[in-house]
């Protein structure tokens, strides 16, 4: 399972690090090239970022749990 870090880019300062079924809960999410979150997530790696213009995603390990 993978483990990611996710940073609130709006200014509030909120983070958190979310599973791989978090991010596969989460809806309509897509980057600045049209990438879905969800799809992304499925083919990460370590070191991999996803970002839109509220939210930052690191992965961050591949194997969690």
């Amino acid at each position: 399972m993978k483990q990611l870090f996710w940073k609130d880019k709006t200014g509030r300062g909120f983070s958190n690090i979310l599973t791989f079924e978090d991010v596969l809960g989460l809806e309509n999410e897509e980057d600045w090239n049209g990438e879905m979150l969800q799809d992304w997530v499925e083919e990460c790696e370590p070191g991999d970022r996803w970002e839109n213009r509220v939210s930052e995603i690191t992965c961050i390990d591949k194997d969690f749990f």
